[in-house]
């Protein structure tokens, strides 16, 4: 069951005006306002989340340095949130069961994301040098204050 004002036209023939009555005779002209409300609310969220994606890259390339933290969201904290595993419980990143299984070294952690262990996917091939080695140093560092923020 459709509208009756809404007549469907040819492929190549402007659709504005057949949309328009569509919206006019279905929604009424209240509803065409609120349609257009919320296509431009979900276009500005839209276009506010692909500015701060782009400014993680840009703070990158402005500082020379490698931001670790949304480094470690973007590939690590799926498996390892708040340095926890959800994968396997013991092997975490918390400081004590980094020395139990000796990565409680940058370049032992930097091994580690390098190659991979276990179920842990290796990311030597995804990562840059100067990314591992940011992550290794992020990981000691947040590992030292048990992952507070």
């Amino acid at each position: 069951m459709g509208c009756l004002y809404f007549k469907p036209t040819g492929f190549r023939e402007a659709m504005t005006n057949q949309f328009k009555l569509f919206c006019q005779a279905c929604l009424g002209f209240r509803g065409v306002k609120a349609v257009a409300t919320i296509v431009f609310v979900l276009l500005v969220f839209t276009l506010i989340g692909l500015g701060q994606l782009m400014s993680i890259d840009v703070a990158w390339a402005e500082t020379g340095e490698v931001a670790s933290a949304p480094l470690f969201e973007l590939h690590c904290a799926g498996c390892h949130p708040s340095g926890g595993n959800i994968i396997r419980r013991g092997k975490n990143l918390k400081q004590r069961a980094l020395a139990r299984h000796g990565y409680d070294e940058v370049s032992a952690i930097a091994a580690l994301i390098i190659d991979g262990k276990g179920l842990m996917s290796a990311f030597g091939d995804k990562l840059s040098p100067e990314e591992i080695q940011a992550l290794s140093q992020y990981v000691l560092d947040q590992a030292a204050v048990n992952w507070k923020p």
